[in-house]
């Protein structure tokens, strides 16, 4: 029989994964209709008696390489969104002491800081929103449960 290793399965509880497919219901079935895929394209050009080796070579084709591109965009999405709301802080906070000493009316200052602030934020939620839609973010979510 086949069997593909997936790494949230062992010392997940069944209730909890269970819950987790429930609750990620889009995510998982793209998952699932991309593991089907990458498995009939396999099937239809290699040993099919093979299973052990078809599954090795789903999971080191598909698998592995999506989990290591998700992951690598969510901690340049977080990286990011760090690096613009230190920026936009720091400029806020130079625009509000000069409104401090030049001008009693300081709040000009904050809204380019709660602006930048906000925007970062934005973007990054956007990008874990696209992120969100790969194939294999039920798996990955699934390991980060």
């Amino acid at each position: 029989a086949f069997q593909l290793k997936l790494p949230v399965v062992h010392g997940m509880e069944l209730k909890t994964l269970l819950k987790l497919r429930q609750d990620e219901k889009e995510s998982f079935d793209r998952f699932r209709r991309a593991l089907e895929r990458a498995i009939a394209d396999r099937l239809s050009t290699a040993n099919a008696d093979n299973h052990a080796a078809l599954a090795a070579e789903v999971q080191r084709d598909v698998v592995e390489p999506a989990l290591a591109e998700i992951h690598q965009r969510l901690e340049t999405a977080a990286r990011v969104m760090t690096r613009k709301a230190a920026e936009s802080l720091v400029v806020g906070t130079f625009s509000t002491l000069c409104g401090i000493y030049a001008n009693p009316v300081f709040a000009a200052g904050l809204v380019p800081a709660i602006n930048g602030l906000v925007n970062a934020r934005h973007k990054y939620l956007d990008e874990r929103r696209e992120i969100s839609l790969s194939e294999m973010f039920f798996l990955w979510r699934a390991t980060h449960n």
